[in-house]
């Protein structure tokens, strides 16, 4: 039997006080900001013929970035942009190494050995990102594609904001959020914080859209926010208001970028039912959303139930009989703890509840 994932009521977790209003008036509410700004970037999957015809005539090298992580990032240079300066190119020239320097000052991890950058005309960016866009980034090639000249800024923003918005699209590129996609959503901690489940649930959010719905997309959203982390006071927050960044969600993204999330945590939960206990119920604290699993076993002999409530109250969400070895699972969204029960059908004895939460 195919395990059922089930998204929990909206039970938010409590946010740190910040100027934003509840979750439940931003959706009925929605509070989108009038799109003035152009878009940022792009994110493209498919495969781009302008990037290989560019990238086929650019010159690169490998830079060696001092610090923790030792890293060494590999960044080309179109040929407009190289020194000395062509006509309709990059005047002044692209500086690579400058901007090898400015990404070692980004929060990052390994990934960063992993980025390569191509730095480009407006007019290059055109063909290959898109009319109207600032730069792009391409996920399974671990590309950016930025203007070489840092002056004069463009769309209102400076050219190393920019480059820290494409960063943070890097960054969640090799970050997880299962059972969902840390690019199109935003890493695991950030996510969670910012109730991005809950607004997808509620009509508000947009995953992955890059269209009519980019300014609601929280994959962009992260990335803006990643960038706000470095210049917090550059340019006006453009995005749909719920996601605008706080001193909260920075610490998010750094937590995300520092230390990330690997996977489920497994904890134990064992105990003992006899004929005066016919059954027991525990919390578990559910901090981070996504999916959570429970498996039950007892003693040989015993026919015990494993029932999943509604937190705070005796809901039954979910049941299942330990003789038959399956598990209950569910989609956390924005609760913050979960209450299992452990019944007595026949028998008594010890048993275990094993479980593994995001």
């Amino acid at each position: 039997m195919a395990l059922a994932l089930l998204a929990l009521a909206l039970v938010a977790t409590p946010v740190a006080a910040a100027t934003r209003q509840p979750l439940t008036e931003q959706l009925a509410a929605f509070d989108v900001p009038d799109p003035a700004d152009p878009v940022r970037d792009a994110v493209i999957e498919r495969a781009n013929p302008s990037l290989s015809r560019t990238s086929a005539t650019s010159e690169g090298r490998s830079y060696r970035i001092d610090g923790a992580t030792a890293s060494v990032v590999s960044i080309q240079v179109s040929s407009l942009c190289a020194s000395p300066p062509l006509a309709g190119g990059c005047n002044p020239p692209a500086d690579p190494a400058a901007l090898a320097g400015f990404l070692a000052t980004l929060p990052h991890g390994s990934e960063l050995d992993l980025l390569r950058v191509l730095m480009v005309t407006q007019a290059e960016i055109t063909s290959i990102c898109g009319p109207g866009t600032l730069a792009c980034y391409f996920p399974s090639q671990n590309q950016m594609v930025v203007r070489g000249n840092a002056f004069p800024p463009a769309g209102g923003v400076s050219r190393d904001f920019v480059v820290a918005h494409e960063y943070g699209h890097h960054l969640a590129n090799h970050r997880r959020n299962s059972p969902w996609d840390a690019l199109a959503w935003g890493p695991k901690r950030w996510a969670t914080f910012e109730r991005v489940c809950q607004g997808v649930v509620g009509g508000v959010y947009f995953p992955g859209d890059q269209g009519a719905h980019y300014f609601e997309n929280p994959g962009e959203a992260f990335a803006e926010a990643y960038a706000f982390g470095r210049f917090p006071a550059e340019t006006p927050w453009a995005w749909i208001s719920s996601l605008q960044p706080t001193v909260q969600s920075i610490e998010k993204i750094r937590d995300d970028a520092f230390d990330p999330w690997n996977g489920p945590q497994r904890l134990r939960w064992r105990g003992r039912l006899g004929t005066q206990r016919n059954s027991v119920t525990r919390s578990f604290a559910t901090p981070l959303d996504g999916n959570l699993t429970a498996r039950l076993k007892s003693a040989r002999g015993t026919s015990f139930n494993l029932r999943l409530l509604g937190a705070g109250s005796n809901r039954l969400l979910r049941v299942v009989n330990v003789a038959s070895r399956r598990r209950v699972a569910l989609t956390v969204c924005g609760a913050s703890s979960i209450r299992l029960r452990v019944g007595r059908r026949r028998g008594a004895g010890r048993f275990t509840v094993t479980v593994f939460r995001p």
